[in-house]
């Protein structure tokens, strides 16, 4: 179990380093300098950085930059002024009637000036990488979700293909047609068993992946969507059909990988609800080398998830 838990680690974080590093690149390494009167600087340098975090399209650095940002805030004959500029560009100006109005034209005039800076719109985002595309959108601007699912498991087994209802709770985080997601899920079967019949008592585990949806902005769209997991199974079953009392569990936790599709609905609305299905692909054989329910060498145990969903 450990062995699994540690690939499926692995295989986790260096996904999620792949995205990371790839949104890094996409955006210009800016340099932000903020200067007013000395009472003030602290806070007045903490609302610039905050406000230039806010831009997707530039990243704050403290060496290389490829652009640099002044914004300054100054008193004249008793009027103040803040004044933004960005490499020797032509600045942006505004008079400070009340102190109030500082965040909303500080906002104004940093998204005028990074909008119109010469690095970025060098940048073609037709250019990017689809990796840096996505992540720019699932990092920088992704909105996040919870969610809950309802499904039914139907589960291969060397006799009979094995039912169980489940519930999954997740979360996930994305913009436009990208979303990565995390889930929790379990799924189980009380029937009874004979003859040949297999029970899938317990089905659980935990899986993280990304999603892709056909529409950016359409109420209704379909998705597609893969991942990596970890998954522990429970198998009872008769080692011998006609012997009620050769009754024998399969336990096994392995890794898994997944691929997922769906239809998502109800998409302009602060939640949403989707249908889905899901195969679940172990990178490993069910079997328990107590008993020989499944044989010497097991058997290969995929499955699949259908279910609804809401996001909310």
């Amino acid at each position: 179990m450990k062995r699994a838990f540690r690939q499926f680690l692995v295989t986790a974080l260096a996904l999620c380093g792949v995205v990371v590093t790839a949104s890094a690149q996409a955006s210009v390494a800016l340099c932000v300098t903020a200067r007013t009167e000395a009472a003030e600087q602290a806070g007045f340098e903490k609302l610039v950085r905050s406000e230039v975090e806010r831009h997707p399209s530039h990243r704050i650095a403290e060496k290389d930059c490829e652009s640099r940002l002044v914004v300054e805030v100054f008193r004249t004959e008793g009027t103040r002024y803040l004044t933004v500029q960005l490499d020797g560009e032509v600045p942006e100006r505004a008079t400070l009637a009340k102190p109030e109005e500082l965040a909303q034209k500080l906002s104004d005039a940093v998204t005028a000036v990074l909008g119109n800076d010469p690095m970025y719109l060098a940048k073609d985002p037709d250019k990017y990488s689809a990796m840096e595309r996505a992540s720019r959108s699932v990092l920088v601007r992704g909105i996040n979700t919870y969610r809950l699912e309802l499904f039914e498991t139907l589960m291969r087994t060397d006799k009979n293909i094995a039912f169980a209802p489940g519930l999954a709770i997740g979360f996930a985080r994305g913009a436009d047609q990208w979303q990565v997601q995390a889930r929790l899920h379990l799924a189980g079967s009380p029937s009874a068993i004979s003859g040949t019949e297999r029970a899938l008592r317990v089905a659980a585990g935990m899986d993280a992946g990304v999603i892709y949806e056909a529409s950016r902005r359409a109420p209704t769209s379909g998705y597609v969507g893969t991942g990596v997991g970890l998954a522990l199974y429970r198998v009872d079953g008769l080692v011998d059909a006609s012997d009620p009392n050769s009754a024998a569990v399969v336990s096994t936790v392995g890794a898994t990988v997944h691929l997922r599709a769906g239809v998502r609905f109800l998409r302009i609305f602060d939640f949403d609800a989707d249908a889905f299905v899901q195969a679940n692909l172990p990178l490993f054989t069910t079997k328990e080398t107590d008993n020989l329910l499944f044989g010497d060498s097991g058997i290969y145990t995929p499955s699949l998830q259908i279910g609804m969903g809401v996001g909310f």
